[in-house]
């Protein structure tokens, strides 16, 4: 497994980790979100998820 990428918001509300695990079948990449009370999830912090999207990117 190693770190893909890090990223932090200038605002320190968003901080995320992309870590790549490689497998004989393919490479699985999982997102880890740093929450409001220091813990990662691979789930977004509630209060961010309308920061997070694909809209800018699409459109």
């Amino acid at each position: 497994m190693h770190v893909l990428t890090m990223h932090g918001s200038p605002d320190g509300a968003t901080c995320r980790v992309c870590v790549e695990i490689r497998r004989p079948d393919g490479p699985i990449r999982l997102f880890f979100f740093r929450h409001g009370d220091g813990t990662w999830h691979v789930f977004p912090p509630q209060d961010n998820l309308c920061r997070m999207g694909f809209d800018r990117l699409v459109a």
